[in-house]
């Protein structure tokens, strides 16, 4: 016993110490299973069921990428080419007597370490079976972007979002998909020009649950 309970000991004392991550650390790129996008009619809105965001609850430990996208004579012009992926994180829960989806969703800044988050309010539309989303920076004040979403028989979750107004709005189709208790992949794609031509897989995420 004694001779086990030494082996057992030696082994913990040599074993390698995983290193905490650092904000500069490479990060894996988000998967994707193809180049399609989110691939959906922005202007065709399903119906949902007041469970459909549940799976959100919870902490999550996430991965963000985006596309390399430059302004150039009022147009967007986006190469297939993506900047490094950013760690972050991102929270749900249920409030005001469990009517709203309150989620937090934030990315940390390779360089020093400091994060940005958005908040995000889900309310499930009772009459048109929709959920009714509004989003805002939590740290700029930045003005709502508002949107609604919906789920399909696959268990895909759709998202239609609109930041800023006017000629310089961007709207994103977002969608949810490979939903699983512990593990789900986002990605949205972007338009410039009300939806008539889209950027795909504008910004793309992948989602661990925290503890597991």
């Amino acid at each position: 016993m004694r001779r086990a309970f030494f082996a057992l000991a030696l082994l913990a004392a040599v074993a390698p110490q995983a290193r905490a991550q650092k904000p500069s650390d490479p990060v894996p790129d988000v998967p994707t299973p193809d180049t399609l996008g989110a691939n959906f009619r922005h202007d065709s809105v399903g119906t949902s069921g007041p469970t459909d965001f549940d799976f959100l609850d919870g902490s999550w430990t996430i991965r963000f990428q985006a596309r390399k996208c430059n302004g150039q004579s009022g147009q967007l012009v986006c190469p297939r080419e993506y900047w490094p992926a950013r760690r972050g994180t991102w929270s749900a829960r249920r409030i005001h007597d469990g009517q709203v989806i309150e989620d937090k969703f934030g990315t940390i800044d390779p360089n020093d370490g400091s994060r940005s988050f958005t908040l995000t309010y889900r309310v499930y539309d009772q009459a048109k079976k929709t959920w009714e989303i509004a989003g805002t920076n939590a740290k700029q004040g930045s003005p709502w972007a508002p949107g609604t979403s919906w789920a399909d028989a696959r268990g895909d979750r759709y998202v239609v979002q609109t930041y800023g107004t006017g000629s310089s709005s961007l709207i994103t189709r977002i969608r949810y998909y490979q939903v699983e208790p512990d593990h789900f992949l986002w990605r949205a794609d972007g338009s410039v020009d009300g939806g008539k031509t889209w950027i795909p897989d504008y910004w793309k995420i992948e989602a661990h649950r925290d503890g597991r």
